[in-house]
């Protein structure tokens, strides 16, 4: 747990909010939120794959929109900007999702 506070990654006060919603919550509703995070996080993966996939076997961008060549190029150089910064584990992380996401 002092790995998870010294990334940024839990406060003070959250691990006893974790152990009361692991103890008090619907363990049907857990299980449930576990599998479609799993499915999410594994979709993810598969995505990922298939635009390295895509952009290996790229020859030209012949097709590709200008508009979103130019905003994932933005998007890129704004995670590049951010990982230059001092910033926690948790706020890397986060950016990357952002990135992902434009």
């Amino acid at each position: 747990m002092l790995a998870q506070r010294d990334m940024g990654m839990q406060a003070d006060g959250e691990s006893d909010e974790l152990k009361r919603v692991l103890l008090e919550g619907n363990p049907i509703f857990l299980a449930i939120t576990f599998a479609v995070s799993m499915l999410h996080s594994v979709f993810d993966v598969l995505a990922f794959k298939n635009d390295i996939g895509f952009w290996r076997n790229k020859k030209s961008v012949e097709g590709l929109s200008v508009r979103t060549v130019g905003i994932n190029c933005f998007c890129q150089v704004c995670f590049a900007f951010t990982c230059t910064l001092k910033r926690t584990f948790l706020q890397l992380c986060m950016q990357l999702r952002m990135a992902h996401v434009c």
